[in-house]
């Protein structure tokens, strides 16, 4: 009696608890994300990640922030370095790594490079070091993940006379001699200012791990000797199985060089306007802070060399427009880029920018696409034929200028998303600073930019997975030590992200590598696993694609084999095509696009009083040349064998 009135009692509040379960929103089980979230076009202003912002009251110029598990405890960091020379390490929770901030002996302007150089398993960093005007020389440092110099270094770079500070603009790491070990290169903006441009002081370095130098010509001094302002990129440019290093000088030439520091035929490169101009007639694009970058854009196995620049009239330093280059690994241009796509002028001729590309299939058409931001307050992308695929304003009628972008998934749509910084070169407060977000179609996302304070955001922002919790997390530094994490309620998916941060990846190579869509984790199964003659029963095949979207068509073909007949009616599918005209020849086409797995069904009978294995083979073509075989055996007429129990004592 008790216990019965205790339940009608609880009644009332068991009926309230079902109708807040009926009519909450519900979560995703899959991404582990809102279903309100889930596709949707604009998103929110996302929260900060507990522990973030800090404000390390450091200035910082170009060094992005960097997410990675340095010391290989399972935890990522994030890692900034600075104009004093310090790089703070902070746990996903905001707080300091123990043994940071490292302090080196001047400022840190490029961005830092993390690699396991001797094989332990853990990530040593690499950062350039430059003077504070104090007639110091610069130097390339190397550091434990525990902030312990790593043995051989720091390595120490030229400097011209004793009255331009000493800057390292930037580092990057490739194995540039095939052994297996990875070279260290940096680029320093030692500028000959003097009569008939002598001394000449060297300004491109390659070290080993160790600290000794690369065996060649290096270190690398240009002819006309221009400062390195800009970034390195690493790749194999020639085809010949080794990397080389690409630069722009702070001139209009392009460069081009072996891992010994030798021109690879056809480089340095002239960039005058047209490809072929004349001296002191044609205008020529000019490469103060270019950076360029590697990709295979035409598809022909090769990579293109493709870098921005500034045009300016022969003879004038005035710049009137940006340029945007692809030139093929022999140094000519590449077949519809005769005349570099242009831009609409500059913003100004005071303060410049830097002129960062990078690279990704925006539109899912398997060809990949040019996103690069320029100095009139426009951001482009292009395709491989130069067409204009979309541009857009970030700086909307101010002086305002762009980050190099990052690209990746960030809404969990399957599609890519393109984020960059923007700031106020003049540093000031007033103008409307943050970091944009713009769908794969040039659109921006709602309540963008992400704001931030003062100056806004220079170096490029970063994506990943700070805290490990399977979500994205959005990083970036402000010039006034402003350190920013954003929490973005969507899955973190590493083959969705082709350009993470800043230069591509940890070695800051710039080298692209491509993102394939991916069909591997599609699967056969049936059930039961065995049938008697007569029996009804059923094989399931689904499709799985990763990575990105799948735009060719995709094919499914499977022939029932002897012994089973197919049940008319019975081949059904979530989506696409399913045809069983031709039974026992099975068929499906369909689209992976907008979709990540299909499910198709369909139903057997036994006709063989035989007693068989059978294995039914489902063939998969990507639309891409890629073809998959999945196999699912079954019993038929299986004997049934029944083993004795048995018993032991103890």
């Amino acid at each position: 009696m008790d216990q019965n009135r205790r339940w009608g009692n609880a009644l009332p509040y068991l009926l309230v608890l079902l109708l807040l379960l009926l009519f909450l929103p519900r979560a995703s089980v899959q991404a582990g994300i809102p279903v309100e979230f889930a596709g949707k076009r604009n998103l929110q202003t996302y929260p900060f990640q507990s522990g973030f912002s800090i404000n390390t009251t450091d200035w910082t110029e170009r060094s992005a922030p960097i997410i990675a598990d340095i010391d290989g405890d399972g935890e990522n960091e994030l890692l900034a370095g600075n104009w004093r020379g310090r790089i703070y390490a902070w746990t996903a929770a905001g707080t300091l790594k123990p043994g940071f901030p490292i302090s080196a002996s001047g400022p840190i302007v490029g961005h830092l490079a993390l690699a396991d150089l001797d094989g332990n398993g853990d990530l040593e960093i690499v950062a350039g070091v430059g003077d504070y005007d104090n007639g110091d020389n610069g130097h390339v440092y190397v550091w434990r993940p525990n902030g312990n110099v790593f043995p051989g270094w720091p390595r120490t770079v030229a400097r011209y006379g004793n009255d331009r500070q000493c800057k390292i603009a930037t580092v990057a790491l490739g194995d540039l001699d095939g052994d297996g070990d990875l070279e260290i290169v940096a680029g320093t903006n030692n500028n000959n200012f003097g009569p008939d441009f002598a001394p000449y002081v060297p300004n491109l370095y390659a070290w080993h791990h160790d600290g000794t130098t690369v065996a060649g010509q290096w270190p690398v001094e240009d002819s006309d000797d221009a400062a390195i302002l800009g970034n390195l990129a690493v790749g194999d440019l020639d085809g010949d199985g080794q990397n080389d290093v690409i630069v722009a000088r702070d001139y209009h030439r392009v460069f081009a060089y072996d891992g010994q520091g030798n021109d690879l035929a056809g480089w340095p490169r002239y960039t005058f306007v047209p490809e072929d101009g004349i001296w002191n007639v044609d205008p020529r694009i000019a490469h103060r802070f270019s950076a360029p970058t590697l990709a295979d854009l035409s598809g022909d196995g090769a990579l293109e060399y493709i870098v921005a620049g500034y045009r300016r009239p022969a003879g004038s330093t005035t710049i009137y427009n940006n340029d945007l280059l692809v030139l093929r690994s022999n140094g000519t241009r590449l077949s519809g880029w005769e005349q570099p796509a242009g831009g609409n002028g500059a913003l100004s001729n005071s303060y410049l920018m830097q002129q960062a590309s990078v690279v990704a299939d925006l539109d899912g058409d398997g060809q990949l696409g040019t996103i690069v931001p320029t100095l009139d307050g426009w951001i482009r992308a292009y395709r491989v034929d130069q067409t204009l695929l979309w541009q857009f304003n970030y700086a909307q009628g101010k002086l305002i200028y762009a980050s190099e972008p990052v690209i990746g998934d960030i809404d969990g749509d399957d599609h890519y998303e393109i984020v960059f910084g923007v700031y106020d070169p003049k540093f000031g407060d007033t103008q409307p600073v943050g970091v944009w977000i713009l769908e794969h179609d040039g659109v921006p996302k709602a309540s963008i930019p992400l704001p931030v304070a003062e100056s806004g955001v220079l170096a490029a922002p970063t994506l990943g997975d700070l805290d490990g919790d399977g979500d994205l997390e959005i990083a970036a530094v402000t010039p006034r030590g402003w350190v920013y994490v954003w929490d973005v309620p969507a899955p973190y998916t590493p083959e969705l992200m082709p350009w993470p941060m800043a230069r591509h990846d940890l070695r800051r190579t710039a080298r692209y590598i491509e993102l394939k869509p991916s069909l591997e984790r599609s699967t056969k199964t049936v059930r039961p696993a065995a049938a008697e003659q007569g029996q009804v029963f059923f094989f399931t095949v689904e499709i799985v694609r990763t990575g990105v979207a799948l735009t060719s068509t995709v094919r499914l073909t499977d022939i029932i084999p002897s012994g089973l007949t197919y049940v008319p009616g019975s081949l059904v599918a979530t989506s696409g095509a399913p045809d069983a005209a031709q039974a026992p020849t099975l068929r499906w086409t369909g689209l992976l696009s907008d979709v990540t797995r299909v499910t198709l069904t369909y139903a057997t009978q036994v006709t063989t009083p035989s007693t068989v294995a059978r294995t039914n083979a489902a063939t998969i073509d990507n639309g891409r040349g890629t073809i998959l075989v999945h196999r699912a055996t079954v019993i038929l007429n299986g004997y049934k064998m029944y083993l004795p129990l048995i018993s032991r004592n103890f």
